[in-house]
């Protein structure tokens, strides 16, 4: 994932959108896609005034990292054994166009049966 460190993103107005719907435990991915779409067209809506979009790419990577994150933890597997989340693609770069796909990696440890099948289905 990309480095989701805190700095002067964390204040953006796209992320503070997007945390709003995430601070909601149990929101249906009909609730996050919404969310995520608010902050898009909040970047959208940036790009028409100029704002760089080198500067909106990389945000873009970090709202959805802030939203996989987030999920990840909700269905318990940031405890799980042997099991990674990793991203990949222009995602994994850190620039995150519109429109753009969101590669991810589900990285197992082993091929064995795995206890938490059923958290990394719902995620």
């Amino acid at each position: 994932m990309v480095n989701a460190a805190s700095d002067a993103s964390e204040l953006d107005p796209a992320i503070q959108l997007l945390d709003e719907c995430l601070a909601v435990d149990g929101a249906s991915p009909d609730a996050y896609r919404q969310a995520l779409k608010s902050a898009d067209a909040d970047l959208f809506d940036r790009f028409k005034n100029g704002e760089p979009v080198s500067t909106l790419v990389q945000l873009r990577a970090r709202l959805v990292d802030r939203l996989l994150l987030t999920l990840w933890s909700r269905h318990d597997l940031e405890t799980a054994p042997g099991v990674a989340l990793v991203a990949i693609g222009g995602y994994g770069r850190g620039d995150l166009h519109p429109y753009s796909d969101v590669d991810i990696l589900v990285l197992l440890e082993t091929d064995q049966p795995i206890a938490f099948e059923s958290e990394l289905s719902a995620f």
